[in-house]
């Protein structure tokens, strides 16, 4: 195919590459993302472990403290090399979020053998904080009932693995709960 040079000028621009149009375009250093108002970035960070989340804090001192007011918290430990330091990370960032702000979802995944204080400090931390959703997947000896009669609970899927086999009594009182998924439980007849 035959292209006179001056048609290739006249488009030159559409056949340039991906990468070279993004290049020029950030040659002004342009921050679209803060143009954002706050409660969208923050719910768009809702949507990214909360590894992630917090990460933002560096990109200017608009961000730094966003990830705080999440609603959602999504802590596994797989989004961490090493299990100490998802061990540290996960009570900082309890300790940190804005206590004010309602938090509607508590996602917390530990792949392998779990401390129960951990377990039990997330457990509390959602209660306390009227969480709607939480989901638990862990594998370790822990007591989960106590923390769980919260009437704000919509949505409550559980997994406690590890040779405990948990007993969840005959009758629950969740007046929200709308989902219920539990795996690994057993049913008392004592009540």
């Amino acid at each position: 195919m035959l292209v006179r040079r001056s048609e290739m000028e006249v488009v030159g621009n559409e056949s340039e590459e991906p990468h070279m149009k993004r290049a020029k375009q950030n040659e002004n250093n342009e921050d679209r993302l803060s143009d954002f108002p706050d409660s969208v970035l923050i719910h768009l960070m809702s949507f990214v472990p909360t590894k992630d989340a917090v990460r933002t804090c560096v990109l200017s001192t608009r961000w730094k403290d966003l990830w705080k007011r999440l609603p959602t918290l999504i802590l596994h430990s797989s989004d961490f090399g090493l299990k100490s330091l998802f061990n540290k990370f996960v009570p900082k960032v309890l300790s940190f979020r804005d206590g004010s702000v309602p938090i509607h979802n508590v996602d917390f995944n530990y792949k392998g053998r779990v401390s129960p204080p951990l377990v039990t400090r997330v457990l509390r931390y959602a209660a306390s904080h009227n969480v709607q959703q939480l989901k638990l997947s862990v594998n370790c000896d822990v007591e989960v009932l106590p923390y769980l009669f919260c009437q704000t609970l919509t949505s409550l899927d559980i997994s406690v693995f590890g040779g405990f086999n948990p007993s969840f009594p005959n009758s629950l009182h969740f007046t929200a709960l709308t989902s219920l998924r539990l795996r690994n439980f057993s049913f008392g007849d004592s009540e």
